[in-house]
């Protein structure tokens, strides 16, 4: 890895990059996971199972099935140790794509985007993400990169998702939230079904507990549940367990076909993948839209500098928080008190 060699207008570039066979510069320019499960699914299953599930249905799927449970230390070694974290930190953005609302049956948005439950780790809602033409993409936050860097060592965390997701996020992201709700086929759920599906809701815990259900949940309609979201945005910063709790189960009466794992890339395959998938074509082609027009406007000298501006820091508490960094939530308003 170079940082100081001479760019091709004769300009040093404090960029990293790595050089290839002595003369082609390759710069760690934009990473972008979509519907990736950065925290494993342990917890993060659609459908609540009792941990003993997870370890059969673990051992059933094989290797695959048993780094994604976390039976191992894989994924947490991933999440958590320099050896993983300094090539990801390397690169000048990083950006994860989830799907809301119980619309992806694989990787639910607790994964996806890297919440926990227990995280006070702060985002900032974006003023300036590109909408893709159907109006899926819902919201892209950042959150700030870590004073501290990787070197230090990780603070103590209520429990292992709690380590990982925090680990992850002092990177600093941009997370991307697609509701993908209005291209899939959905049905209305009878009363008796529907504290079910709440209890369901899995929680960013400890892999022995991380099944809690959704506490102060209410049964409201879709427009209640956008309002809700967007009572969220008006606070600029938020926590990450409090985006965890607006990204999950819809608070309406009806649930969707959860193929939204495939759809978000406009999965296609054969004809009938491609016809499946062709509703998340918008979000893919605003997705695209956005990756060359950022790589072609940067200047391949700077390195991209948090977007956590000056305006944010004056109107928040320095106080650290558990993550070790500044407290950026706005002190008079508890972001925890919205309506879940």
């Amino acid at each position: 890895v170079k940082e100081d060699d001479d760019s091709e207008e004769g300009k040093p570039s404090s960029a990293p990059c790595w050089i290839l066979d002595g003369k082609y510069r390759l710069h760690l320019n934009i990473f972008c996971s979509t519907a990736t499960p950065h925290l494993g699914v342990s917890g993060h299953t659609w459908v609540r199972i009792p941990r003993t599930a997870e370890i059969g249905v673990a051992h059933a799927l094989g290797q695959s099935g048993k780094d994604l449970f976390r039976l191992n230390d894989l994924l947490h070694t991933m999440a958590t140790s320099p050896t993983f974290l300094k090539p990801l930190g390397a690169f000048r953005k990083r950006i994860a794509y989830a799907n809301c609302y119980g619309t992806d049956f694989a990787v639910p948005p607790g994964t996806a985007a890297f919440l926990s439950e227990n995280s006070t780790y702060p985002h900032k809602f974006a003023d300036d993400f590109i909408m893709d033409e159907n109006g899926m993409v819902i919201a892209a936050l950042h959150t700030p990169t870590s004073e501290g860097g990787l070197n230090e060592e990780l603070e103590e965390h209520s429990d292992e998702l709690h380590e990982m997701s925090a680990s992850l996020d002092k990177l600093g992201w941009k997370k991307v939230f697609v509701d993908i709700r209005k291209e899939m086929p959905s049905v209305e759920l009878p009363m008796s079904l529907r504290s079910l599906r709440q209890s369901s809701e899995p929680k960013g815990g400890d892999s022995g507990s991380n099944h809690s259900s959704r506490s102060e949940s209410s049964i409201g309609s879709a427009e209640e549940n956008i309002q809700d979201f967007q009572a969220l945005k008006k606070q600029k910063v938020v926590s990450s367990r409090d985006l965890a709790s607006a990204v999950t189960t819809p608070e309406d009466n009806r649930v969707a076909l959860p193929l939204g794992h495939n759809m978000i890339v406009a999965f296609s395959r054969s004809r009938l993948s491609t016809f499946l998938n062709k509703g998340g074509r918008p979000v893919v082609d605003a997705l695209a839209k956005e990756l060359v027009a950022d790589i072609f406007s940067w200047d391949g000298t700077t390195v991209e500098a948090s977007p956590f501006t000056t305006d944010v820091d004056t109107a928040t508490s320095k106080t650290p928080n558990s993550e070790g960094i500044p407290n950026l939530l706005p002190t008079p308003t508890n972001a925890s008190s919205l309506k879940q």
